[in-house]
C-alpha cells in the first residue's frame, strides 16, 4: 500500500495500527472484522467475484442469522462511490476552466489587437525602415508568448495554495488519502497549453498588425472608417463572451440556489444547541465492565450519568440513545434497517425500516413533534419491552389505516447484538403507541424512510450517546460535562473518534457528504463565475473601446456636419448593446439545451437560475460605460484610445 493509504470505514481514519492478534488481550468475547481484499494484477472484479462467492455461500449456510434472504456478492473498488457522487459535477468544473480559458485567450487576443492599435504608427515605421512582416510577427509573437507564460506562472504559484481548498471544503466528498498537489504531467501539460495559447491568440492579432501598407499608417494617411466586416467581428466576439459567460454563470446559479435550498430544506428536527456526547461503557477495562454486565445495573449507570449531565447549569434537556447494530441515532443518518413484522396480512414485500433505540426524552431532545398518540413514561422506558413508536413515513408506507395506535409489531433480530446486554422480551410483539413527525434520517437530501424508535434500555450494548440541549453553544458546556462524568466514575472518558465521539448536530450535518460537496461546487463555481465576468468586461471594454477607436474619423465627420452628442453616444452603445443582447438570448439557449447537465444533486431549475436578474444586469450595465467612454469627444480633440485496485467489505 502506498505511505498515504489510509483505512477509512465506518469508524474513521485511524492513527494507530495494531495486530489482530493483540485483540483476544481485551478479553472481548466478540469482535466485527471488516474484510478489505487487494487484488493482484490483471485479475478483475467478475473473476475474483466468482473466486469468493461460493466461499461466502459456504459461509452464508454455516450462520444464516447473519445474512439477509436475498443478497449476492459484489465487489466494488473504493473509488466508485467517490466517483458516482462527485464524477459528474467535476466534469462540469472540468468544463468551467475550460470556458474560463476560452474566456481568457479570447481577452488575451483583443487585449493584443487593442494595444496593436497604438502601436500601428511604431510598426508602420518599422516597416517603412525595413522591418520584413515576419520580424513584426516574430516581435509580436514573443510579447504573447511572454504574457502568457508570466499568467501560467503566477497560476502555478497560486495552485500551491489554492489546491487544498477542495478537501478543505468538502473533506468526506474525497478519499481519506486523497490530497491534491502539483505534479509534473499538469505542470507540463499547463506549461504547454500556455505556450500554445499564447502562439495561437497571438497569431491572429500579430497576423492582421502586420499586413498593412506602411505608407497608409504613417502619420496623416490614415484615412475611412471601420469596415462592416471588421465591426461584425467584435460584434460576434462580445456576444460569444456574454453567452459563454452567462452559462457559466448560470451554472454557479443553479449550484449556489441548490446548496440555499439544501440549506433551507425541513428537516424535522431542531439541531440548534444541541451536542451529541459518544460514551464507551468501560470497553477496555474487563473490571468495571464486569460491574456493569446486567441490564439493569448498566441502565442505572446510564441514568445516573444522565442526570449528572442534566444538573450542568445551562443544560435543558438530557436524552439518550444506544447503538442498534453499529448504527445510533445522531441525524442525520440515524438508526440500521432492520426487517420486521406487523399484525395482519403479510405481503411479498420485504418491510424494512430504520431501528433506533432512545429515550422518552429523545424526542423533546430534538424537537421532534408528537403527532398520535403519547410517548412511553419511565417505568415504560426501565422495562423496555411491548411498547414502541414510529414515523409518519412508516404509518404511511405500512399501515394502510388512518391510525396506526393499536397495531403491533415486533424486530426478530433486535437481540442478535454482541457485547450488548437485552431484556428477556425484546424480540417480542409491541404496541404502536405513537406516532412522530418525520426527521431526516438518511441523509439531508433524501427522503424519510420508515423508522421504528424503541426504548434503549431493549437492547444496550458497550456504545450508548447523550443528546444534549443547552441554551446557548454547546461545546462551552462541555467542560463542565465532563467534570459532572468523571464524579461518577473518574475512568470514564468521552469518546473522541468521529464515529461515536463528541460533536454538535449542527456539526453532523456539516460532515454530511452531499452537504459538504454542494457547498464546496457552490463555492468553486461562485469563484468560476465571477472570474468569468470579470474576463467578460474586460474583454467587452476592450472590443467597445478598440472599435470605437476605428471609427475615430467616422464620429468626427458625424460631429462636422451637425450630428447631435446623444446620437454620437448611441452610435457607439448601439454596438456593446446589440452585441450584449445577443449574447443573452444565445447564453440562455444554451443554458436551456445544457439543463441537464447541471451539478449532481441540484435541485433548482437550471433556466430559472439563468433567467435570474444579476448575471443579465451585470453584463448589460457594463457594456454601456465601456463604450461611452471612448466615444465621448472633447470640445477641442478627437477621442483616442487609452487602455487502487481494493474492495469494499462483503
Amino acid at each position: 500500500m502506498p505511505r498515504s493509504f489510509a483505512f477509512n470505514d465506518s469508524i474513521g481514519v485511524g492513527d494507530v495500527y495494531l495486530p489482530n492478534s493483540l485483540i483476544p488481550s481485551f478479553n472481548l468475547p466478540f469482535v466485527a472484522s471488516i474484510p478489505w481484499i487487494k487484488l493482484r494484477p490483471h485479475v478483475t472484479l467478475a473473476a475474483a467475484n466468482a473466486a469468493l462467492e461460493p466461499i461466502v455461500r459456504q459461509f452464508a449456510q454455516q450462520h444464516p442469522d447473519r445474512f439477509p434472504d436475498h443478497w449476492h456478492l459484489a465487489l466494488e473498488p473504493i473509488i466508485v462511490p467517490f466517483q458516482q457522487g462527485t464524477g459528474r459535477t467535476l466534469t462540469l468544473l472540468f468544463a468551467g476552466v475550460v470556458l474560463l480559458l476560452i474566456i481568457g485567450c479570447a481577452n488575451c487576443s483583443i487585449l493584443l489587437l487593442a494595444r496593436g492599435r497604438t502601436r500601428q504608427h511604431e510598426l508602420a515605421i518599422r516597416s517603412a525602415i525595413g522591418a520584413s512582416r515576419w520580424r513584426i510577427v516574430r516581435q509580436l509573437l514573443v510579447e504573447a508568448v511572454v504574457i502568457s507564460c508570466s499568467g501560467a506562472v503566477l497560476g502555478v504559484a497560486a495552485s500551491y495554495w489554492l489546491a487544498k481548498l477542495p478537501l478543505l471544503l468538502s473533506p468526506d466528498s474525497f478519499p481519506a488519502e486523497s490530497f491534491i498537489r502539483i505534479n509534473g504531467p499538469i505542470l507540463g501539460f499547463s506549461v504547454a497549453l500556455a505556450l500554445l495559447c499564447g502562439i495561437f491568440f497571438g497569431l491572429v492579432p500579430a497576423l492582421r498588425l502586420s499586413r498593412h501598407d506602411s505608407a497608409c499608417m504613417l502619420p496623416g494617411r490614415q484615412i475611412g472608417v471601420a469596415a462592416a466586416p471588421a465591426k461584425h467581428r467584435w460584434s460576434v466576439l462580445i456576444a460569444a463572451q456574454v453567452a459563454l459567460t452567462l452559462l457559466l454563470m448560470a451554472t454557479a446559479g443553479t449550484a449556489i440556489r441548490s446548496f440555499l435550498g439544501l440549506m433551507e430544506m425541513p428537516l424535522g428536527y431542531d439541531p440548534a444547541n444541541v451536542m451529541k456526547l459518544g460514551i464507551l461503557l468501560h470497553l477496555h477495562d474487563p473490571g468495571e465492565l464486569s460491574r456493569i454486565q446486567s441490564r439493569e445495573a448498566r441502565t442505572a449507570y446510564i441514568e445516573q450519568m444522565r442526570e449528572k449531565i442534566a444538573s450542568v447549569p445551562g443544560v435543558s434537556t438530557v436524552a439518550v440513545s444506544s447503538d442498534n447494530a453499529g448504527a445510533d441515532a445522531t441525524p442525520p443518518y440515524t438508526g440500521a434497517e432492520s426487517s420486521f413484522d406487523i399484525d395482519g396480512p403479510r405481503d411479498r414485500e420485504q418491510r424494512q425500516a430504520s431501528v433506533m433505540l432512545v429515550d422518552q426524552r429523545y424526542f423533546a431532545a430534538l424537537r421532534i413533534p408528537l403527532l398520535q398518540g403519547h410517548v412511553w413514561n419511565t417505568d415504560e422506558n426501565t422495562r423496555g419491552d411491548f411498547i414502541a413508536i414510529v414515523n409518519r413515513a412508516f404509518a404511511t408506507r405500512y399501515l394502510s389505516s388512518s391510525n396506526a395506535l393499536g397495531r403491533q409489531l415486533r424486530v426478530p433480530g433486535l437481540a442478535q447484538q454482541r457485547l450488548a446486554v437485552t431484556s428477556a422480551q425484546s424480540t417480542a410483539w409491541r404496541q404502536i403507541i405513537g406516532v412522530v413527525g418525520d426527521a431526516r434520517n438518511d441523509g439531508v437530501d433524501r427522503p424519510v424512510v420508515p423508522a421504528i424508535y424503541l426504548p434503549y434500555t431493549a437492547v444496550i450494548p458497550s456504545n450508548v450517546q447523550f443528546f444534549v440541549r443547552t441554551q446557548g453553544d454547546p461545546l462551552t458546556y462541555l467542560h463542565s460535562m465532563r467534570a459532572a462524568i468523571a464524579s461518577i466514575a473518574s475512568d470514564q472518558q468521552i469518546s473522541s473518534s468521529q464515529f461515536n465521539g463528541t460533536f454538535t448536530l449542527n456539526e453532523a450535518i456539516e460532515r454530511d457528504a452531499q452537504y459538504s460537496r454542494q457547498r464546496l461546487f457552490s463555492i468553486l463555481f461562485g469563484v468560476f463565475s465571477a472570474m468569468a465576468l470579470a474576463l467578460a468586461m474586460v474583454g467587452i471594454f476592450s472590443v467597445v473601446a478598440y472599435s470605437v477607436a476605428q471609427r475615430t474619423t467616422e464620429f468626427g465627420i458625424r460631429l462636422a456636419l451637425g450630428a447631435p452628442r446623444a446620437h454620437v453616444l448611441w452610435v457607439a452603445a448601439r454596438i456593446a448593446l446589440v452585441s450584449t443582447a445577443a449574447g443573452i438570448v444565445i447564453g440562455l439557449a444554451l443554458t436551456a439545451f445544457s439543463a441537464p447537465s447541471s451539478p449532481s444533486g441540484c435541485k433548482a431549475p437550471l433556466p430559472q437560475a439563468v433567467c435570474s436578474r444579476p448575471p443579465r444586469c451585470s453584463l448589460s450595465a457594463h457594456s454601456s460605460p465601456a463604450c461611452c467612454q471612448p466615444a465621448t469627444p472633447s470640445p477641442s480633440h478627437p477621442p483616442k484610445l487609452s487602455a487502487v485496485n481494493k474492495a469494499y467489505p462483503i
